[in-house]
């Protein structure tokens, strides 16, 4: 409970469900949305390649950006983005002037592979990092909340998604998800003050510990040369006394 407790745990955790449903929003949707282009069944998977393509070509380079902004930050940018990408992909009610096409379509999902990517790179690392001081018992815990954030995003995006689209309409629908990913991506940029606070307070409680791993570093290297030092003293003390 001690890491399922932790705001720096649950907090990544909600970006990866929210990334995942945004990924997965369009499982049931997606296809109905592309038969005003009239394209073939392969075209149409082709579409729906165009989030993993652009997923698995980014995430080697989302790292750097990780390194500079850090972890939440880098997944609020990745929310926002996914957020951007659901209202180009209806297109929005609120963008009227923007006339849906397929190439729109596709740099749309484009978009959305990126906005995943930028969320899904930094969330573990993050939640690993925040509880390296529970113990290695805490990776595994961490490793499951991953796995369980993942399969409630896939199953809450196709369920939000053919429910939202069946009610208001596909570009409504993507518009109110938007929203809904930005709302979250603003609960994130709040809870960074916070954030930082329990990270310094952390950084803080482990350098004034006792037994501090840079205390226990120095300890360990400075007793074998206490003992070579006693050692010799005692080879000293004996031949004197012969």
């Amino acid at each position: 409970w001690s890491v399922l407790s932790r705001l720096e745990v649950l907090l990544p955790a909600g970006s990866i469900m929210f990334a995942m449903s945004a990924a997965a929003f369009t499982d049931p949707t997606l296809s109905e949305h592309l038969d005003d282009f009239e394209l073939s069944k392969v075209a149409v998977g082709a579409v729906f390649m165009v989030i993993t393509l652009t997923y698995s070509l980014t995430a080697p380079f989302v790292g750097a950006l990780v390194r500079r902004c850090g972890g939440i930050q880098t997944m609020v940018v990745g929310l926002f983005v996914s957020a951007l990408s659901y209202m180009l992909l209806g297109p929005s009610p609120l963008l009227p002037f923007i006339p849906k096409t397929l190439w729109l379509v596709c740099i749309a999902l484009g978009v959305m592979g990126l906005g995943c990517c930028i969320v899904f790179v930094p969330a573990m690392p993050h939640m690993t990092q925040a509880t390296t001081h529970l113990g290695a018992a805490a990776s595994d815990v961490v490793a499951g909340v991953v796995t369980s954030s993942f399969a409630l995003g896939n199953i809450i995006g196709p369920v939000m998604g053919s429910g939202l689209v069946s009610g208001l309409g596909f570009a409504t629908a993507s518009t109110t998800f938007a929203a809904i990913l930005a709302l979250y991506g603003l609960v994130l940029l709040m809870a960074l003050p916070l954030l930082a606070s329990r990270q310094e307070h952390g950084a803080v409680t482990s350098s004034t510990h006792p037994l501090s791993p840079s205390k226990a570093s120095l300890a360990d290297h400075t007793m074998p040369l206490l003992a070579d030092f006693h050692t010799e003293h005692d080879y000293l003390s004996e031949g004197m006394n012969s």
